[in-house]
C-alpha cells in the first residue's frame, strides 16, 4: 500500500485531471488474480472515487466483481440511501449522500443492517434476509452458494463470558427450518465466537444445538444462518438458549433499534460471467460522494462535469436506419 501524487495536466479534457490531488493505492493478490485497488481524491472534490484493475496469471472464468461495498450510519435527519430508477446503472442517493459503478452495466444495490423481525428467542419466515456481507467459508463448504445461504441477525448484549447453546426448536410451517450455523460479531467486524454446522428443525430434528464459547462479555451482532436451497423457508419455531452459568439465558438480550448502532449497506456488483485472459485487464471504478443540503441534483450534476470525457458542447448526430435502405436492394 503506497500513496501516489496526482499531478494537474492541463493538456487534458476531462476537467477533474486538470487538479492535482492524491491516491491510495493497494496491490493485492488472490490465487491467479491480481487487483490493482486506488482510491482517488482530487482538489475541490466533494466526492471519492475507487479504480480496480484486474488481471490474471492464468485463464479463469469470472462471474461477478463487487467493486463498491460501504456501510451507510443511519444518522437521524438523513434519509436512507434508496437505488433511483429499475435499471442497470441506476444511481443510489439520499439527502447526504450519492454511490454508484461508474458503468451502464452496474448492479447497485441497498440492503438495511436492521431487521426488525429478528428475535433471539424465535423465528419465522420474515426473519430471514439476504446479505450482501461475506458468508463464512465454512458455510460455504457445505456445498451452497452465497444467494441460496440467508441470515437473521441482531445487537445483543452479553452479559458474561461462557458458554451458551441455541437449541433450535421447530413449531411450525410447511417444511423443516435448514439451518448452517451461528457465529458472533465484535463491533470491529471479527468473529468471535462460531458453530457451523449442518442441522436442521422440524418434525424430526437433527445436530440443532449449536454452541458458542464466549470469551468477553460486551456487545455482539448474533447471526443465525439458514439455507434455502433444499427447501423454502416458512416455518417458525423457539430458539431456547441455555447456559453454563447460573443466569441460563438472562446472560443475553437484545439491544432494541433504537439503541443500535444500525447502517445501510450499498454495494455494486458488475457482471462478468466471462473468462479472463492473461491477455486481457478488467478496469472498473466506483464514486460515493457527499450531497449539499438541498441539492441532490446539483452535486450530482457538478460530479458527472468533472468527470465525463469532455466537456458539455451541442453536438449534432444523425441516427437512421431507414431512410439509408429506401430501395437499396431493388
Amino acid at each position: 500500500i503506497y500513496e501516489e501524487n496526482l499531478s494537474a495536466n492541463q493538456t487534458v479534457l476531462k476537467a477533474s485531471e486538470q487538479l492535482p490531488g492524491k491516491a491510495l493505492v493497494a496491490i493485492l493478490t488472490y490465487g491467479e488474480l491480481t487487483i490493482q485497488w486506488r482510491a482517488v481524491l482530487r482538489d475541490s472534490s466533494h466526492y471519492l472515487r475507487t479504480e480496480m484493475k484486474i488481471s490474471t496469471s492464468k485463464n479463469i472464468q469470472m462471474k461477478s466483481i463487487t467493486p463498491m461495498l460501504y456501510k451507510i450510519k443511519d444518522y437521524f435527519g438523513n434519509t436512507k440511501p434508496l437505488v433511483i430508477g429499475n435499471t442497470r446503472g441506476a444511481v443510489i442517493a439520499s439527502n447526504h449522500i450519492f454511490a454508484g459503478l461508474e458503468t451502464p452495466l452496474g448492479i447497485n444495490s441497498v440492503k438495511s443492517t436492521f431487521n426488525s423481525n429478528f428475535d433471539i428467542y424465535s423465528w419465522n419466515k420474515n426473519s430471514w434476509q439476504e446479505t450482501v456481507e461475506a458468508i463464512p467459508d465454512s458455510i460455504l463448504k457445505f456445498g451452497f452458494k452465497s444467494s441460496q445461504i440467508l441470515v437473521s441477525k441482531g445487537e445483543v448484549n452479553i452479559k458474561a463470558s461462557g458458554i451458551l447453546q441455541f437449541k433450535f426448536a421447530y413449531k411450525s410451517g410447511q417444511h423443516r427450518m435448514n439451518i448452517t450455523g451461528i457465529d458472533l460479531v465484535d463491533e470491529t467486524g471479527n468473529i468471535v465466537a462460531s458453530d457451523y454446522h449442518f442441522g436442521y428443525a422440524g418434525k424430526k430434528s437433527l445436530q440443532n444445538i449449536y454452541t458458542l464459547n464466549i470469551k468477553n462479555s460486551g456487545r455482539y451482532t448474533l447471526r443465525y444462518f439458514a439455507e434455502n436451497q433444499t427447501e423454502t423457508i416458512n416455518s417458525k419455531g423457539k430458539i431456547l438458549i441455555i447456559s453454563d452459568s447460573d443466569n441460563n439465558n438472562n446472560e443475553i438480550a437484545i439491544i432494541p433499534k433504537e439503541k443500535s448502532d444500525s447502517y445501510t449497506i450499498i454495494s455494486g456488483k458488475w457482471n462478468r460471467n466471462t473468462i479472463l485472459n492473461t491477455t486481457d485487464t478488467f478496469y472498473v471504478s466506483s464514486v460515493i460522494g457527499m450531497v449539499a443540503t438541498g441539492q441532490l441534483r446539483r452535486s450530482f450534476l457538478a460530479y458527472l462535469e468533472r468527470e465525463r470525457a469532455v466537456p458539455w458542447r451541442s453536438f449534432v448526430l444523425y441516427n437512421s436506419w431507414y431512410e439509408l435502405n429506401i430501395n437499396r436492394y431493388s
